[in-house]
């Protein structure tokens, strides 16, 4: 059984290696979105026009996965 801990390490692996999905680019926007105070569901995220397409969205999730785990100066 995997723990969190190992799905997020699997995660971050994707992102480094460009061999990401959708789904992970779907819940690393959904949970900065939601983290931010926006209430998104998953499903209406999915649905969603964002502008510059998938392209500028993966750019965008690679950002706040990123930015999660920079040590503040």
């Amino acid at each position: 059984m995997k723990t969190e801990t190992d799905k997020l390490v699997a995660l971050v692996e994707r992102f480094e290696s460009n061999s990401f999905a959708s789904r992970d680019v779907l819940a690393l926007l959904g949970a900065g979105l939601r983290g931010g105070g926006a209430r998104i569901t998953d499903a209406a995220l999915a649905q969603a026009e964002i502008g510059g397409g998938p392209m500028a969205a993966a750019r965008a999730a690679a950002e706040l996965l990123a930015r999660a785990f920079v040590v503040p100066e």
